[in-house]
């Protein structure tokens, strides 16, 4: 069970690194492409300061020593674990998504 814990740590911190990644090439694309273009308020909160997406794993990561340090793991702290690094993630990969696709949704005009 401490190995699930970890994996499911590792995965979300996967995660958080290519959202990372994708929210910098987003950030460049719009200031190389669309310079002068105001930004959609959520782009603005979720894309510019894009270092937090970093240190979003470290609560999980913090949970998992405590969770490994314990002599044992019951299957549903492992799952309530699973769960809430679940939701952390699908919440990431929303916001950053969104944050990302905005900007371009502006450009068009119907």
């Amino acid at each position: 069970m401490k190995a699930f814990v970890w994996l499911m740590t590792l995965g979300l911190a996967i995660v958080s690194t290519g959202c990372w990644v994708i929210s910098h090439l987003v950030v460049v694309s719009l200031r190389t492409t669309h310079r002068g273009m105001a930004v959609p308020n959520l782009t603005a909160w979720v894309l510019l300061p894009h270092w937090w997406m970093l240190w979003c794993p470290l609560p999980w990561v913090i949970l998992a020593v405590y969770l490994s340090t314990r002599t044992s793991l019951s299957t549903s702290a492992a799952l309530l674990f699973a769960g809430t690094v679940v939701v952390g993630g699908a919440l990431l990969v929303a916001f950053v998504a969104t944050a990302c696709i905005l900007p371009y949704t502006m450009i068009v005009d119907f």
